[in-house]
């Protein structure tokens, strides 16, 4: 019992100390993060013409302002089909039949507090101190990318990988078949959830660190048959119900992305069927400067991948002084790996990717 309340007193402490960094959302209205051309002209429109629709008592399945007429599920962007979200939409309108700017901050701080609970239960399940736990929490949702995209439908997907990691590693450490499986279906809810979220990038990402550990787990236990089997179940019972889970928003999106054409900065739109041009991962790879921008405020390009010093020194501190832990040398292989990625055509990794 005081164990359980020293933990509450732990994550209580985590969830005041992201609250006050995005005070200026949760404490005044002074301030918005929905004034850029993206959001207000495109993501907001998706949220109004939905939230009116939840306040008649209709899910929103059609947006019949644009191009005569559109999916709200098959353009996957409008985020129809993420839970978080109906909340916000179904929430009663202003006096004058607009959705609550206020609302829409206090769910942005919402989606940030739970992506500072799922970093630290991975922290913790991979035998983090209280302490560090908080950290890793504070550097995942305040800084770099996750701390900085203006796209809700980005972050809404993204705030899951903690809690999809968390989760498979207690499936697959279960003596307990029935516990393990237990596990792999709350992990495949939550991959789920994040391709419910309402974009495909950061769930792409996100599900090639999943398979990444999976494949360091397998190499581990590639001497024993049995284990390397139940891990492969595991991963499988995960996908499948991924699948089932995100499902309201796949099938849509697959029977739209057929019939639509996608503006990717390149000459002209592609088809699902189309390749996007090598030319358009140069122009939009991730700069080496960029990896200053970790400790340089506004170093950055198309990431903004600033954490600060203090994340950055304690997380190095942390490598080298337990690199002998078996997690240690899997996560930071997946950093380098992920570094390598992003950079584009600075890596031979992307261009044998592609």
């Amino acid at each position: 019992m005081r164990s359980r309340l020293s933990g509450a007193r732990w994550i209580g402490l985590l969830l005041l100390l992201t609250a006050l960094f995005y005070w200026k959302l949760v404490f005044s209205n002074q301030f918005t993060f929905i004034d850029s051309p993206d959001i207000a002209g495109q993501v907001l429109p998706w949220y109004e013409t939905q939230a009116k629709a939840w306040n008649e008592g209709i899910f929103p399945l059609w947006d019949p302002y644009v191009w005569s007429g559109q999916s709200l599920l098959g353009q996957m962007q409008p985020g129809g089909a993420f839970p978080l979200n109906w909340p916000l939409f179904a929430a009663p309108l202003s006096r004058d039949g607009h959705i609550r700017y206020r609302l829409i901050h206090l769910q942005r701080v919402l989606i940030h507090l739970l992506a500072a609970l799922f970093a630290f239960a991975l922290a913790k399940e991979l035998e983090f101190g209280n302490m560090a736990a908080i950290f890793a929490g504070l550097a995942f949702t305040c800084g770099g990318w996750v701390g900085s995209v203006g796209w809700p439908q980005m972050l809404n997907g993204a705030i899951w990988l903690p809690l999809t990691l968390m989760l498979f590693h207690r499936a697959a450490r279960q003596a307990d078949r029935w516990r393990g499986l237990a596990y792999a279906v709350l992990c495949g809810g939550s991959v789920g959830m994040s391709l419910l979220s309402g974009h495909h990038q950061a769930p792409f990402f996100s599900l090639l660190a999943l398979g990444g550990v999976f494949l360091y787990m397998l190499i581990e236990r590639r001497s024993d048959r049995r284990a390397a089997l139940s891990l492969v179940v595991m991963f499988g019972v995960t996908a499948v119900v991924s699948f089932l889970v995100a499902g309201l928003q796949l099938l849509p999106a697959f029977e739209y992305g057929g019939e639509a054409l996608r503006w990717v900065n390149a000459e002209s739109p592609v088809g699902r069927g189309d390749h996007v041009p090598y030319y358009v991962h140069h122009a939009l790879r991730m700069e080496l400067v960029t990896l200053m921008g970790l400790v340089t405020p506004r170093l950055n390009t198309h990431v903004n991948t600033f954490v600060g010093w203090t994340a950055l020194v304690l997380a190095l501190y942390a490598v080298a002084s337990c690199w002998k832990q078996r997690w240690v040398k899997a996560y930071a292989l997946l950093a380098i790996l992920s570094l390598s990625y992003a950079s584009g055509t600075y890596s031979l990794l992307h261009g044998w990717a592609y």
